[in-house]
């Protein structure tokens, strides 16, 4: 089974009741070769196994045809979801309705203007100081100007006002970037589970659109 294509993610994605979008984005932000670092029989092992179930579950039913087989269905999560292809996707269409014209390059980039955003699916610091060496090598010299997200979602039964002021220690990787890349904004995004305010792919957009903005005014 092929990789699904932008193309026929939108056409997909405008059948969609917009209840499950929110779904959709929150399952797309799991990796699960993040898994590893974890101890399976720990509590939060179990809760990222409980989720990973999730994933194969209720994606295949949204994107594919009934009657797939098991086998199409866990190819299908693992080269869109875990890849992190679907949710590049969904944040480019999202920003296309706010009208910011954006487009996704061959190696899944999304770009605007003179702008680049860069997706970090964050569950577990483990990968953290390969991350911010994959970002320099792949962003040192360029002339455009870099947008990181770095977006948390919840895990199990997490206090949510607390773990989002947590993820702003992350800021301090835009200092460190800055010696490196000459225009880098940083945007720490907590997603929870349940769609609420602040919290969710609506109120992310929104800071995306601010910061491209700003940046490319400079």
């Amino acid at each position: 089974m092929k990789p699904l294509s932008f193309q026929k993610f939108k056409e997909i994605y405008k059948e969609i009741e917009e209840k499950d979008k929110h779904k959709i984005f929150y399952y797309s932000l799991f990796d699960i070769s993040s898994f590893i670092f974890i101890e399976k029989m720990s509590r939060l092992g179990r809760e990222l196994s409980e989720i990973d179930r999730k994933i194969n579950e209720e994606i295949p039913k949204l994107f594919l045809k009934r009657g797939i087989k098991r086998t199409d269905k866990l190819a299908f999560v693992r080269r869109n979801v875990y890849s992190d292809r679907l949710c590049r996707f969904l944040i480019a269409i999202e920003l296309k309705k706010k009208g910011v014209e954006c487009s996704i390059s061959e190696e899944g980039d999304i770009e605007v203007n003179k702008s680049i955003v860069e997706i970090k699916r964050i569950v577990a610091g483990a990968q953290l100081s390969k991350y911010v060496e994959e970002i320099v090598k792949k962003y040192e010299g360029s002339n455009k100007n870099l947008v990181l997200l770095l977006i948390f979602p919840q895990i199990g039964e997490e206090d949510v006002e607390r773990i989002s002021k947590l993820t702003e220690i992350y800021y301090v990787i835009e200092k460190f970037l800055s010696f490196k890349i000459e225009r880098v904004k940083v945007i720490c995004q907590y997603i929870t589970r349940e769609e609420l305010e602040n919290y969710n792919l609506s109120n992310l957009i929104e800071r995306i659109v601010k910061v491209i903005k700003e940046l490319e005014k400079i």
